[in-house]
């Protein structure tokens, strides 16, 4: 792409081009990998955790890690959604680049400084809300501003490190390296090695550890010199963006994070603690559209810089099939081997299933609508889709304040999918009517009648005494089962039996 910035060469950016989807696959497939042996460290996490840890302790970390991810996703004012949007228009020009590195740290850093001091200034009704039902947050509310600090830093890092087309190494930090971290300070807070409070220092200071690590990263392979003149820069208009991006990034981690938020404020921390084991079997579904997200969001802002709506329909419709059948595999997966994973559980932690089923619907509808949100908010209708999230956080907000006194986790749980499958449809609509492209055809139908014939037959399968058996054995039968009938019937794409005989090839030569 600095080909095409620079005017160079017609047929370098037409090669450029042509390689988008591989470059998207080529790191999608890094960063899944790493993604996946993060989920399985936080699989054995997830037993860990409830075995080594009180509920109580349990949803202090869930409900520190919501609070604090939904008021840093409006703190730095879409600094790192600037660096996303406009860092190619300054590849290639040194000075300028700098300059406008510099700005977007200093905004971003700035709106963190602002917001925290609103935050304190309103933390003692905060506060004294929580401490009735949630005692144990009350009192550590303080990490919050910590946390909050080092997300906003990781935020930036990240999005620098994105804008390179270099996501592997974040994904490394933020999937693997943190999880292992946490294991650790896990054992050490069971042997009695730590205290409580050694043990949320460490939790929070993992973070800081993840930026600084992104952030070296960064600075090796680019070398950044910061510059604080901005007289040349566009700044009001790129602050202007970065703040309506932040309303919008709010409302996006909003609808990830309220629903604990609400849970402990009106249940408890407990409560919380035992729905968010719920809560990370069913959006396991959506982790290949995070790793893919990150790369194709940065090639669809490209495509559309340069108004080139074919290469927006091939990811579009690409990213669409191909995760509606990966996530169509995990769904099933995941809510036929549901009871034997539970067992491995403390008893407080099982008998979700129904929470489980429901969490993991919206996550499926998610992954089948493919990358919508990218499209949209890299557009010139960015705030269009703006307002439309806030409309579907305050439906959220909504839901829950209804739901959750009347139904608890499940009505949680009914809030959540809810809110997400009305967000995909209207995202579906806004892409229509704008752009004239939608991804699903008769395949995606075919697909989702086999979703749920398989996902029905993994129900009745019949359970085995031991668990571990119980669970292999279903998850074999139903991955046998969906596959071979999606391939028989030629409803694997194209590309993703090429990329799967290329893995092959590479093994067999390893």
């Amino acid at each position: 792409y600095r080909c095409a910035y620079l005017n160079s060469k017609h047929l370098c950016i037409q090669t450029e081009k042509s390689n988008h989807m591989g470059i998207i696959q080529r790191q999608s497939l890094a960063n899944a990998i790493l993604i996946y042996s993060g989920i399985l460290i936080g699989f054995i996490n997830m037993y860990l955790q409830p075995v080594c840890l009180s509920p109580e302790v349990f949803g202090l970390t869930r409900v520190l890690l919501s609070f604090s991810g939904l008021v840093s996703a409006i703190m730095p004012m879409g600094a790192g959604n600037i660096m996303m949007r406009f860092f190619q228009n300054y590849v290639g020009k040194e000075e300028e680049k700098n300059r406008f590195i510099s700005f977007t740290f200093v905004f971003g850093l700035a709106g963190f400084a602002i917001f925290s001091i609103l935050l304190l200034l309103n933390s003692g009704w905060i506060i004294d809300s929580y401490s009735k039902q949630s005692g144990l947050f009350a009192a550590n509310f303080g990490f919050v501003f910590l946390l909050s600090f080092f997300m906003v830093c990781i935020s930036l890092a990240n999005c620098y490190s994105f804008a390179l087309a270099k996501s592997v190494v974040p994904s490394l930090f933020s999937e693997l390296l943190i999880r292992l971290f946490l294991m650790t300070l896990v054992g050490l807070f069971y042997f009695n090695y730590i205290g409580l409070e050694g043990f949320i220092i460490g939790f929070v200071c993992s973070y800081g550890i993840n930026f600084i690590g992104v952030m070296s990263y960064v600075f090796h392979i680019d070398k950044p010199k910061f510059r604080f003149d901005f007289g040349k820069l566009e700044w009001k208009g790129m602050a202007g963006f970065g703040i309506m991006i932040a309303i919008a990034t709010m409302a996006s981690i909003g609808l990830k994070n309220l629903d604990t938020i609400f849970l402990v404020r009106y249940l408890n921390l407990e409560t919380a603690g035992i729905y968010s084991i719920a809560l990370f079997m069913g959006l396991f579904i959506e982790t290949p559209l995070n790793s893919l997200d990150r790369i194709a969001s940065i090639k669809i802002a490209m495509a559309i810089a340069q108004n080139d709506h074919q290469e927006i329909k091939d990811i579009y419709h690409k990213s669409s099939s191909n995760l509606f059948l990966v996530g169509g595999l995990l769904f099933i997966g995941v809510n036929s081997c549901v009871t034997p994973l539970l067992t491995f559980l403390p008893p407080d932690y099982r008998g979700n299933e129904l929470v489980i089923f429901i969490i993991s619907l919206g996550s499926l509808v998610n992954m089948a609508s493919g990358s919508n949100t990218s499209i949209i908010y890299n557009s010139e209708h960015y705030l269009k889709g703006t307002i439309l999230l806030a409309g579907m956080f305050a439906l959220l907000f909504i839901l829950l304040w209804i739901l959750i006194p009347l139904y608890g986790i499940i009505g949680s749980a009914m809030a959540i999918a809810i809110t997400s499958s009305s967000f995909n449809l209207s995202k579906l609509l806004f892409i229509k009517r704008y752009y004239h492209m939608q991804p699903f055809g008769w395949d995606s139908v075919r697909l989702a009648i086999l979703i749920g014939i398989v996902t029905i037959i993994g129900q009745y399968l019949p359970h085995l005494t031991l668990p571990v058996g119980d669970l292999v054995y279903r998850g074999m039968i139903v991955t046998v089962l969906y596959l071979g009938i999606a391939y028989f019937f030629k409803l694997i794409p194209e590309d993703s039996i090429t990329m799967a005989k290329g893995l092959v090839s590479k093994v067999k030569s390893w």
